[in-house]
């Protein structure tokens, strides 16, 4: 967006309806980034309700099979997420 900013063949108009779309891409993605840590917090939370510290969660052997299964459902949802929105 800095470039086009600084280039002088473009007009104002078509800058700022660039600049829109631009923003619109940039929110989008903030979004889905948004939401994909609330779906990390969720499916790391409940576990946590199990152990008294996070550190012993994660250092555990139960806790490494528990977050790996985490992650496998995350990875799952991103890739069924992206599908949708493209």
């Amino acid at each position: 967006m800095i470039i086009l900013i600084s280039i002088k063949k473009i007009s104002d108009n078509r800058k700022k309806i660039l600049i829109l779309g631009y923003s619109k891409i940039l929110f989008k993605k903030s979004i889905k980034i948004f939401f994909l840590l609330l779906i990390i917090f969720f499916l790391i939370y409940p576990f946590n309700l199990f152990y008294n510290s996070f550190e012993e969660f994660v250092i555990s052997i139960f806790g490494i099979f528990e977050l790996i299964i985490a992650y496998l459902i995350y990875h799952i949802l991103r890739v069924k997420i992206n599908e949708q929105l493209q």
